[in-house]
């Protein structure tokens, strides 16, 4: 099965059309998974409290020193990206699936719908995928960029509050203070945190005055 028309959002939605199960699992193309992800990621869903599960993510190369700082900011938290997660599918359904308007953050902005919707989305901590990190500095700066980007025209389009995302604009480099205390972990994780702060708040910036033109 292949989607001619180019997006990832609609990528997602044309896999979440085809599929027949109770069930729509994803993960990205940049990643593997261990041989045990699929079994607890489904097992996770046995609970109908939720909507959909949201497995682990640890880094693919870590013997590189960026990808390996971003080990630490993101291994054993719950991430809504596609990196790994399982929907069910009447839920996928029912709040219309992927916004294929957004060029990025299209699986946090669905996330944020299915929770606004009423329902939760649980995280399983030994369901783990490997994902191979930005491996430069520039790289990863441009990804939070980005992010920052399309998550601001994506609350825009939703009509969600930007308080937060606006402030952040203003005070991103104050983050240091909040991130310093993650030294401990790694003498430049504080500073990457802040410098990735800095990059997603310019993004935000950005979204912010394009996101009429997304419409």
């Amino acid at each position: 099965m292949s989607e001619p028309v180019a997006g990832r959002g609609r990528a997602r939605n044309r896999g979440l059309h085809e599929a027949k199960d109770e069930f729509v699992v994803y993960i990205d193309s940049d990643a593997y998974a261990h041989k045990e992800w699929l079994r607890y990621l489904l097992s996770a869903c046995k609970d109908s409290r939720f909507a959909g599960v949201a497995g682990n993510v640890y880094a693919a190369n870590p013997d590189r020193p960026i990808p390996r700082l971003i080990d630490l900011m993101m291994r054993d938290k719950s991430h809504h990206a596609t990196l790994n997660i399982v929907y069910r599918k009447k839920v996928l359904v029912k709040v219309g699936g992927f916004d294929e308007r957004l060029g990025n953050a299209e699986d946090v902005e669905l996330a944020w719908r299915i929770i606004q919707a009423g329902y939760r989305i649980g995280y399983e901590p030994k369901s783990i995928v490997y994902h191979f990190h930005r491996a430069s500095l520039v790289e990863f700066l441009r990804q939070q960029y980005d992010f920052g980007k399309w998550s601001m025209i994506a609350r825009k389009l939703n009509g969600m509050p930007t308080r937060r995302q606006e402030l952040l604009i203003l005070t991103a480099p104050l983050t240091i203070f909040k991130h310093i205390r993650k030294i401990s972990k790694h003498p430049l994780l504080p500073l990457l945190q802040t410098l990735a702060s800095i990059a997603y708040a310019q993004g935000l910036s950005r979204g912010l005055s394009l996101w009429r033109i997304v419409t």
